[in-house]
């Protein structure tokens, strides 16, 4: 886990732990890291918001013969144990 603050006592500094909620922040200072990675430059991502297909995307599903039979037992069962449960 990660963190790169840009407002307050820690920002600029690169913090990071193992786990969340467990343990201490190590915190990187810039001078640290440019030691080992040079210049940095805080990434600025571009982004555009979501579109909705014009169109459902079609995907094919490829199963071999025996999975065929094998799923129809298997959905067979399924829904002979439903069937019972309901009645």
């Amino acid at each position: 886990m990660w963190d790169w603050p840009i407002t307050g006592d820690t920002a600029g500094y690169v913090r990071a732990k193992s786990l969340p909620n467990i343990g201490k922040w190590t915190e990187f200072s810039p001078a640290d890291i440019s030691t080992f990675c040079g210049e940095i430059n805080r990434p600025n991502p571009e982004y555009i918001t979501p579109t909705k297909p014009k169109t459902p995307w079609l995907t094919s599903l490829s199963i071999k013969k025996g999975m065929q039979k094998s799923i129809r037992k298997i959905w067979t069962i399924i829904y002979l144990d439903l069937s019972h449960s309901t009645s």
